[in-house]
């Protein structure tokens, strides 16, 4: 028995082996069917690949160049670093890098890197070195900081996950940010519906699967077969037959974006739906209608609208859906949202005023005073603040200090060949409010009460200030190469070389002064500028062409208001237009204020006026610089109603130009004075008016005159007391006088002849008056002549101051 035992054991462990050795050879002939398979595939690739014709190095196309001033230059180095890693034989060596990108350079980027190969740098002879110059030079070290700001901002909004995904990788590719901080950013940033869809499962913890979560998430609510449905409805929603239901409870106020098929017979379309409960608007898209074909028809009743899930939709009483036809393009008066929408200007306020007080311009006042706070609208379209500081403004001690007359720099400036001119930014806010002043420029707004801390525009002495305090900044400049007004400053030079200096002068004068200019409103080396409302160059002084475009597009004044603001607008140029008293005198006397209760009207004369002096504006002359190097000549004129003169400088040509015109009308005494008197006036006028270059000049000028009395003025024995103040007023002058025949004094002529002759407000007075005459004395004899002359007149040759007796009367 024990023997059969121990058989028994051995067979089983006989068996025991085989299998063994059976799952041995199972194995192995597994894998001998792998590898052949595997042979097999790799034959099968061979054989392929004896098919394909080989392939060279992949080809590149040249990226887009740099300028060095637009966009950044990651997109041109990342193209290039792929170039250098397939074609490390055409650029071995660093010096070819640097050669490759540098032809892909233009403008200032391309001038940088000559003048760094010029300069035999060591950055030209390592790639990296040169990479990191050029990022230095043009990279500004904030764009970091910038890409933190636009990727904190950026949301997804109505655009798809995909663009979403696309703009956040390219942005935070230029950050240093781990994985959590820009897993927790892009969540932040995905729509409301996508986070919805992701907040009943579990986010993974990676970035990337984030990522793909989310597109998977948006591709199944834009799939029509996976969006969500309401209830057990999975057919697409169509426009047919309304079907009757019962009002139900209001549902959640989730909007979703889904698709929808809009059925109206044969026809179909899928589109866009918006579901939405208790809209205020109207969604019925009268051309998508008419796209398919659908007839419309007014309704004679007005139909419940309700929502998806037969909720009432809209608010009760007038809405645009009843509307009658003839006032459907005035829906916008029944819009509730936009009548609870704040005015424009609401936001902007509280912009200025958060952005103040960061900068420190502005802080909490406990003023007992407050001016208004409004905003008025700039001519590009933003808007300025303003602030109401005419009841301090009324008890201030005026600051006298001048503002600046452009005439007074044409003397510098007429020799001039080159311009430059400086805008200020920010000009103001330098100059800080003395320390206790601070409650004087209090103002209040819906968001508080506030002061100023820097000088605000508004106040009265402001001009005076900072005209003070650039005329300090740049007084070892001004009248040599500079003209200051204000914020705006004008550098002029005789030739190029020259103009370098002087604008580095300005601008290292500025910087040192803690002074910045506004890059966009600043002109550099220029022909010809437009300054203060000119247009400055070497020819001469004309009127800005934007100006001028202005006057041309000015419509017909209807009021009083508007006739007042076009004669102040053209009267900044009247020395551009001859005649210029004489042209607006019809529009002048409707200045004046009319009876109460009659409307303000325009005369024929005032239409005819308006229309003249605007073609005038387009017709007007280039005014010569003044040079004091050569003589004057003013010419001058006076009729019975007015005087005119002409400023003029000889050229190079031997003639005469112009450098200023000049007219007035005479009031109703002045009218009245001699003709030498008047003649007089004339001059005294036209000396007053260009005083600044007819005093102190250093070669004497010429007065014309169709007067031949007045060359004697000055060495004549008796004046009358009129003559005799105007002559001490003429002492400080050097000129001499010159007669000139009215005839070829004709430009003079036609400024003093041109105004309207007012009638006489009263007749001549009587030597006696008429009550005092008892009666009539009159000669027989006289009688008698008088009637026989009538049958015998007197001969020619009969002297005036005799009178012929007929020979009826001898």
């Amino acid at each position: 028995m024990e023997q059969l035992v121990n058989e028994n054991v051995q067979l089983h462990a006989q068996v025991d082996r085989l299998n063994t050795r059976l799952n041995s050879q199972t194995d192995l002939s597994m894998q001998l069917s792998t590898a052949v398979t595997a042979l097999q595939q790799q034959v099968h690739a061979l054989h392929l690949q004896a098919l394909t014709p080989p392939t060279g190095e992949p080809h590149f196309s040249l990226p887009e160049k740099w300028n060095g001033e637009t966009g950044s230059p990651d997109g041109l180095l990342a193209t290039l670093e792929m170039q250098f890693e397939c074609h490390p034989g055409r650029f071995p060596t660093a010096r070819s890098r640097v050669a490759q990108l540098t032809s892909l350079l233009t403008r200032r980027a391309a001038e940088w890197a000559a003048a760094l190969y010029n300069s035999k740098s060591p950055d030209c002879n390592d790639y990296a070195a040169f990479v990191a110059a050029l990022r230095k030079t043009f990279v500004p070290p904030s764009s970091e900081m910038g890409a933190e700001a636009r990727l904190l901002k950026l949301r997804q909004k109505e655009r798809s996950v995909c663009a979403y995904a696309s703009e956040f990788r390219t942005i935070s590719a230029k950050l240093r940010w781990d994985n959590s901080a820009l897993r927790a950013v892009f969540l932040e940033g995905l729509a409301t519906y996508i986070r919805d869809e992701m907040a009943g499962k579990e986010l993974p913890q990676n970035l990337d699967e984030v990522v793909d979560l989310a597109l998977r998430m948006d591709q199944r609510v834009l799939t029509p077969e996976l969006s969500i449905t309401f209830g057990k409805r999975r057919n697409p929603l169509s426009i047919g037959v309304a079907q009757p239901g019962s009002p139900s409870a209001p549902a959640s106020s989730n909007r979703l974006l889904l698709y929808v098929t809009l059925l109206h017979g044969e026809a179909s379309l899928q589109m866009h739906a918006l579901v939405d409960s208790g809209a205020a608007d109207n969604f019925m898209d009268m051309d998508l209608a008419k796209r398919l074909r659908i007839p419309m028809t007014p309704l004679e009743r007005v139909v419940p609208v309700t929502s998806v899930d037969d909720c009432p939709a809209g608010d009760p009483g007038p809405t645009p859906p009843n509307l009658p036809l003839p006032y459907r393009d005035l829906a916008a008066v029944f819009d509730k949202r936009r009548a609870t929408t704040l005015p424009p200007h609401r936001p902007a306020m509280e912009e200025y005023i958060d952005q103040a007080l960061q900068q420190g311009f502005i802080q909490p006042s406990s003023s007992p005073g407050a001016a208004g706070f409004f905003f008025v609208r700039k001519k590009e379209g933003d808007l300025r603040p303003c602030i109401d500081y005419r009841g301090l403004n009324k008890i201030t001690v005026r600051d006298r200090h001048p503002l600046p007359l452009l005439t007074s720099a044409l003397d510098a400036i007429s020799q001039a060949r080159i311009f430059t001119k400086l805008d200020l930014r920010s000009a103001y806010i330098l100059v800080r409010i003395k320390a206790g002043d601070e409650w004087k420029t209090a103002f209040i707004t819906s968001t508080g009460h506030w002061e100023y801390q820097v000088m605000p525009f508004g106040l009265c002495n402001s001009p005076s200030v900072f005209q003070r305090f650039i005329n300090d900044v740049l007084r070892d400049m001004l009248g040599q190469w500079v003209f200051a007004y204000l914020d705006d400053i004008l550098i002029y030079s005789k030739s190029e070389a020259k103009h370098h200096h002087h604008v580095r002068a300005v601008l290292t004068q500025l910087l040192d002064n803690n002074l910045f200019c506004k890059p966009e409103k600043c002109s550099f080396h220029q022909r010809s500028v437009s300054f203060l409302g000119y247009l400055i160059s070497d020819q001469g002084l004309t009127m800005d062409p934007q100006k001028v475009q202005a006057v041309k597009d000015w419509p017909l004044p209807t009021s009083l208001k508007q006739l007042r603001s076009f004669l102040g607008f053209c009267n900044f140029y009247r020395q551009f237009i001859k005649d210029f008293s004489t042209i607006v005198a019809p529009l002048t006397s409707l200045t004046r204020p009319s009876p109460p209760g009659q409307p303000f009207r325009l005369t024929p004369d005032a239409i005819r006026a308006f229309h003249y002096l605007v073609a005038r504006f387009t017709s007007a002359p280039i005014l010569r610089h003044p040079d004091q190097a050569v003589p004057f000549v003013v010419e001058v004129d006076a009729s019975d109603v007015g005087a005119g003169a002409i400023l003029s400088q000889g050229g190079p040509d031997d003639r005469l130009h112009s450098c200023a015109y000049f007219s007035r009308k005479f009031s109703t005494t002045q009218q009245k004075y001699g003709v030498g008197d008047r003649e007089l006036l004339a001059i005294k006028w036209a000396l007053e008016e260009w005083r600044q270059w007819l005093l102190g000049t250093t070669q004497p000028f010429t007065i014309w005159t169709d007067h031949q009395n007045l060359i004697h003025i000055r060495s004549a024995k008796q004046l009358n007391p009129r003559q005799a103040r105007w002559a001490l007023f003429f002492e400080p002058y050097e000129f001499h006088l010159a007669y000139r025949p009215g005839t070829k004094n004709q430009k003079a002529d036609t400024l003093s002849r041109q105004f309207t002759h007012s009638a006489p407000t009263s007749e001549p007075a009587p030597i006696l008056p008429e009550h005092r005459f008892v009666a009539h004395l009159g000669w027989p004899l006289e009688e008698a002549i008088q009637n026989a002359l009538r049958d015998d007149p007197a001969p020619p040759e009969t002297p005036a101051s005799r009178l012929y007796v007929p020979a009826a009367c001898r």
